[in-house]
């Protein structure tokens, strides 16, 4: 109860530290009295309604991996997942994430469910690689039309798809790789229970969990792309498909933990938007309520599942 009741006390001081000392405060107060909600609130009426649709879309991925250890009902998967992200905000990277989520199942299954819960997270990383690298070759060919640059566009163009055929074809027969580490004796008489995980699952079943990935990270996007619409930050539609994913991918391979995440979004969304548009404080605003919707607010929820689910049993 003392571990629970802290994770939701950091949880929700750290928001309101954060809501009265965030960067830019006294900018952002003064902007949004200029905002003319009248035209733009729902800009961001729309990006609170994808939230849960956000959210959502993992619960159904996550329900899809777990079911073949247990079945779980769909609010046992909402809590789930909401308590998997209220422990995430504390750990480096969200790994506790994965630990997070596996208190809601049998005692007896949480080691094989955080095993499948990697393997969930591990599309959402192809995904967001993929997608980061098709968008780098894009902007390489879009900046300039030299002859050396439309070379290494072609080339790296090449490079990719061999990389993307390599690597969703890798996820979609991971089974192999329960096949080759139960060769080990050592492993098959120790851990076979759970290097037979990733066997499990059929080919059409992974793909199935690389579409609710691309799905969600669809979502996420448009999120962003209207958060920026709302603080006036404007980018066209080439813009942001070209520069979205890279923010991303930048974010997800730079080690951090969630609850110091803000201050890394908040340089990282200047550094790529910020060529864009001469509206620093729109961009600052549009990564920091991102981040509140899409993070903390969950996150406090995710508190609330823990402290009413018992987790040593």
């Amino acid at each position: 109860m003392i571990l629970k009741t802290t994770i939701v006390l950091v949880a929700l001081g750290y928001l309101m530290v954060k809501l009265s000392k965030a960067a830019y405060r006294e900018n952002l107060i003064s902007y949004f009295d200029e905002l003319h909600q009248g035209d733009s609130l729902w800009l961001l009426v729309g990006v609170v309604l994808l939230m849960p649709l956000n959210w959502f879309i993992e619960v159904l991925k996550w329900k899809l991996l777990i079911c073949k250890i247990e079945h779980i009902s769909i609010t046992k998967a909402i809590s789930g997942v909401l308590a998997g992200t209220s422990i995430s905000i504390l750990t480096p990277n969200r790994i506790g994430e994965f630990f997070g989520r596996v208190i809601v199942l049998d005692s007896h299954h949480r080691v094989q469910g955080s095993l499948m819960t990697v393997l969930g997270s591990l599309a959402q990383l192809i995904v967001t690689l993929l997608l980061g690298g098709l968008a780098y070759l894009v902007h390489i060919f879009s900046s300039t039309s030299s002859e050396m640059t439309s070379y290494a566009f072609y080339v790296g163009a090449q490079l990719y798809v061999v990389l993307a055929i390599v690597v969703v074809g890798a996820f979609l027969s991971s089974g192999v790789l329960s096949i080759l580490l139960s060769r080990s004796k050592f492993l098959k008489q120790r851990y076979s229970k759970y290097i037979g995980i990733f066997e499990l699952y059929r080919p059409t079943e992974l793909f199935k969990v690389l579409k609710y990935s691309l799905l969600r990270y669809l979502v996420y996007g448009l999120q962003l792309f209207l958060m920026l619409q709302f603080f006036q930050v404007h980018l066209s539609i080439f813009e942001a498909i070209t520069t979205i994913p890279l923010y991303f991918l930048t974010l997800t391979s730079i080690p951090s933990v969630a609850l110091a995440e803000l201050g890394i979004r908040e340089a990282l969304s200047i550094g790529f938007f910020s060529d864009l548009s001469e509206n620093i404080v729109g961009i600052v605003a549009a990564s920091f309520f991102i981040w509140l919707i899409n993070l903390m607010i969950p996150a406090i929820m995710g508190g609330i599942v823990l402290i009413r689910t018992k987790i040593f049993s």
